[in-house]
C-alpha cells in the first residue's frame, strides 16, 4: 500500500467512531493485501471503493455512514457502512450450508428476501 491509500484509509477512519475503527482497518489491510486499491468515490458522504487494477472489480466499499434502504435500524447516522462483494468458494461452513437447505427446501428456490442475517432485525430464518 502505497502513502496516497495510506492517506485515503486513516481520513476514512477518522470519520468514523472510535469502536468501528479496528475492524475498518482491518478489512481496509486485508483488501489491500489482496491487490484492491482504495479510491474515493463520488459520493455525498465519504466513502472508499476497493478495486483491483487489473481485473477492474470492486471488492469492498468502505462508508462514513451506512445507507439507508428503508428497514428498521439501516442509514443511522454514525454508523459506518461496509458492502463486501460475495466470492463463491468451495468450502462453505456448515451454518451458511445449513441456511442455504432450509431457505431453498422452503421457497422451491424462488426466494430472494431475506435470509435473516440480523441487521434489519427481522426474525431468523429456521
Amino acid at each position: 500500500m502505497d502513502r496516497k491509500h495510506a492517506v485515503l484509509i486513516e481520513e476514512l477512519l477518522a470519520r468514523v467512531g472510535e469502536a468501528h475503527r479496528p475492524l475498518l482497518r482491518e478489512l481496509a489491510e486485508a483488501a489491500c493485501a489482496l491487490g484492491y486499491r482504495p479510491a474515493r468515490a463520488k459520493a455525498k458522504d465519504f466513502r472508499l471503493d476497493f478495486r483491483n487494477p487489473k481485473a477492474r472489480r470492486t471488492l469492498l466499499k468502505l462508508e462514513e455512514n451506512e445507507q439507508g434502504h428503508g428497514g428498521p435500524g439501516c442509514g443511522e447516522r454514525g454508523v459506518p457502512g461496509v458492502r463486501l462483494r460475495f466470492h463463491a468458494s468451495a468450502d462453505f461452513s456448515g451454518v451458511f450450508r445449513e441456511g442455504v437447505r432450509l431457505v431453498v427446501e422452503e421457497y422451491g428456490g424462488r426466494y430472494t428476501g431475506c435470509y435473516g442475517c440480523g441487521k434489519c432485525g427481522a426474525k431468523k430464518f429456521g
